[in-house]
């Protein structure tokens, strides 16, 4: 109670502006848009590079644990979070104060745009690896952006990551993110993004030609191997033992979760939720769960 108490009042004392309904017409507007006929007629880069590999999903997902068992592979560089989808985004389609920037059409990527973006994007992955043929790319967020890099990164590989929605959004109340975070300080607002990313999720894996695939935390907090070896399957590369040895990776890694990934594999973040129960109403209403589960 006192811990939830003190995240209550420190995140009130933030004056970020975000617009929930704003960013659901977005969403909205996105998935009318992005249509299969649409989606045919959008222009490619014209040399598509598998290089790409987008760790995408709401914040605190586990997406920093995949990058760390896709970096300790020798073939795999860890990208960290790249904000240029984002940037390349907000130019394309500029956002008002209240809401992420999405490519709402795919009528607002010109084929020259295209072009330069997808060389933009394509000159950072390969300054970042050091001959390595998969470069991560983890910004969760970049699950907006999956219609634009269809575009500009036509040869990239996602993986989505999943977790239990009430652990994740506490996760991310618990996390002083930066402005870019906006939805991450006021637990309807977490609730609500969670859904619009289910939602537009949704759509990408129903109109995208690029190969998605779902990682869910506690599936591979269970079985680590199993899900280690189908996303260095996924990326089509030859299994190495490495990528079990996570925890003794060198590498820096700048986010919140650079603690714990320097750890073997812990279950004790499942079901977090359970010991601020009687202070989830809110969040529960927007995840669009209705009453407390037995």
């Amino acid at each position: 109670d006192l811990a939830l108490g003190a995240i209550d009042a420190s995140n009130r004392m933030q004056r970020f502006r975000y617009d929930p309904d704003a960013m659901d017409r977005a969403i909205d507007e996105s998935i009318k848009n992005w249509t299969p006929e649409a989606i045919a007629g959008l222009a490619r880069a014209p040399d598509p590079s598998s290089r790409p590999v987008l760790i995408v999903g709401m914040p605190r997902s586990g997406t920093s644990l995949v990058e760390q068992i896709l970096s300790s592979h020798p073939q795999v560089f860890g990208g960290d979070e790249r904000g240029l989808l984002t940037n390349i985004a907000a130019e394309l389609d500029p956002p008002d104060t209240a809401r992420l920037p999405i490519v709402r059409s795919p009528a607002r990527i010109r084929r020259q745009a295209a072009s330069r973006a997808a060389k933009r994007y394509a000159t950072l992955l390969d300054g970042l690896a050091d001959g390595e043929p998969r470069v991560t790319d983890k910004l969760p967020t970049n699950f907006l952006h999956l219609g634009l890099a269809s575009s500009i990164a036509p040869g990239a590989r996602v993986i989505y990551c999943k977790r239990d929605p009430l652990d994740t959004c506490l996760s991310c109340y618990f996390q002083n993110f930066s402005p870019s975070m906006l939805f991450s300080f006021n637990l309807e607002h977490l609730g609500r993004f969670h859904r619009a990313c289910e939602r537009l999720m949704s759509h990408w894996q129903q109109v995208l030609d690029t190969p998605i695939l779902e990682v869910v935390y506690e599936e591979l907090t269970d079985n680590t191997e199993q899900i280690a070896r189908q996303m260095i399957e996924f990326l089509a590369l030859d299994w190495d033992d490495t990528c079990l040895r996570f925890h003794e990776n060198k590498r820096i890694q700048m986010t919140s979760s650079n603690q714990q990934v320097r750890k073997p594999i812990y279950r004790s973040s499942v079901r977090r939720h359970e010991r601020y129960a009687s202070h989830l109403g809110a969040l529960r209403n927007a995840l669009g769960m209705t009453s407390k589960p037995e």
